[in-house]
């Protein structure tokens, strides 16, 4: 990423957008020198569901958003093979995955403010936690859940938000979306099609670059979720 800014690339950078929130800074910095794009890969920022949960948070439909939780789970057999689960790898599904869910909750609730963690091994042949659970706390007081795994086969991926005035949950795993509001204080169901989140997150990066659309995700978003993983790791390490 680095290099490509310094030759005048605009850059899409998949996540976990750096290892720590001090090299996240420094890359913001370097794109803002050379005056260059830099956009974190949150590609679930795009999932379409997502867009219209955003949507009834930006119209006040679920009134002040109080609670939020996000799961993404699943097994990942070939994790120890790869570059993330062994060798020089510090650092596993908290920032890998886990990173994610921290973008969705300071997207919905607000830049976090407190963060506290727990992570676990469970397969012993890799070299990093492959199971976390982060708790954040929003400096507007909503507080967030964010749990990951690579090694549960039977789980569940799943975003869901709570407001004063409604809710909203988004099944990964069926492909559906509910919501409440205040107006309509019973559960409907929404279906969003079109393009998938990579596909909307590439054509939505192409558009920035031409000038047609202003970003909807910048390098200070980066940035944030790196610093609330290290917030997170620091949490583990001191046991607070």
């Amino acid at each position: 990423a680095s290099a490509a800014l310094r030759s005048g690339a605009h850059v899409l950078l998949e996540t976990p957008f750096t290892g720590n929130g001090e090299t996240a800074a420094a890359l913001e910095a370097l794109a803002a020198e050379r005056e260059r794009l830099l956009l974190p890969g949150f590609c679930h920022r795009f999932h379409p569901p997502i867009l219209f949960a955003r949507d009834l948070v930006e119209n006040d439909d679920l009134g002040q958003p109080t609670m939020f939780r996000c799961r993404f789970g699943g097994l990942w057999r070939d994790a120890a093979a790869t570059e993330f689960g062994s060798g020089s790898a510090t650092r596993g599904a908290l920032l890998h995955t886990g990173i994610h869910g921290i973008d969705l909750f300071r997207m919905f609730c607000g830049d976090v403010a407190a963060v506290s963690a727990r992570v676990r091994r469970v397969q012993p042949e890799l070299t990093v936690e492959d199971t976390a659970a982060i708790l954040l706390q929003s400096t507007g007081g909503a507080i967030g859940v964010v749990e990951t795994s690579w090694s549960s086969p039977a789980d569940r991926s799943v975003v869901e938000i709570y407001g004063t005035a409604g809710a909203c949950i988004i099944d990964y795993d069926t492909g559906s979306l509910q919501y409440l509001t205040a107006d309509e204080p019973v559960w409907r169901r929404h279906d969003e099609g079109g393009p998938n989140r990579f596909e909307r997150q590439v054509s939505h990066f192409a558009d920035v670059v031409r000038g047609l659309q202003a970003a909807s995700v910048a390098a200070t978003d980066g940035v944030a979720a790196v610093q609330a993983c290290d917030l997170a790791y620091a949490s583990v390490a001191n046991g607070v």
